[in-house]
């Protein structure tokens, strides 16, 4: 049987797609959504909560949460091949004019590449880094990202960041 941690120490937590709080440290026939840590598992949860919640409000489902949403930042014809980078979460809103409202990323440690994908992401994205989210116990470097926030300030930030 492999190791499920990946090269920095993260477990690997799947879950159930019909009950996000149900979760396996192994994939069976019910927890087939995979998460690569228990961090970006949490803050699911914390994101599905909210979002269930703030629905509860209105008719008919208004806000919607994709998990691995690509992003790309030099499309193959500029280059050799493509320059991607994908998002952890993205949030949809039915009301609004311009989908996703908000980029959500769930950071345990603050990479160097990462960083360098931000910056790059900061210049040839700029509406995509203008509502880009990171959430993570640990402050990020600056200039980052646009917005940031602990976990424990994750509804108030959705709730500042409009999605209410």
């Amino acid at each position: 049987m492999s190791n499920p941690a990946n090269k920095y120490g993260a477990i690997p937590v799947f879950a159930d797609p019909n009950n996000y709080k149900s979760n396996r440290a192994f994939k069976d026939e019910n927890h087939t959504v995979r998460f690569p840590s228990k961090y970006e598992y949490k803050v699911y949860c914390g994101l599905m909560g909210y979002l269930i919640r703030t629905n509860s409000q209105y008719q008919d489902q208004r806000y919607f949460l994709e998990l691995q949403f690509t992003i790309t930042l030099i499309s193959k014809g500029v280059m050799q091949s493509a320059i991607t980078h994908v998002v952890d979460f993205v949030i949809r809103d039915l009301h609004a004019k311009s989908n996703p409202i908000l980029y959500v990323e769930a950071k345990g440690q603050f990479l160097k590449e990462y960083n360098q994908k931000m910056k790059m992401l900061q210049a040839v994205r700029p509406n995509v880094h203008s509502r880009y989210l990171v959430v993570s116990d640990n402050e990020p470097p600056s200039s980052y990202t646009a917005y940031y926030c602990p976990f424990k300030k994750l509804e108030h930030c959705l709730y500042g960041l409009g999605v209410k």
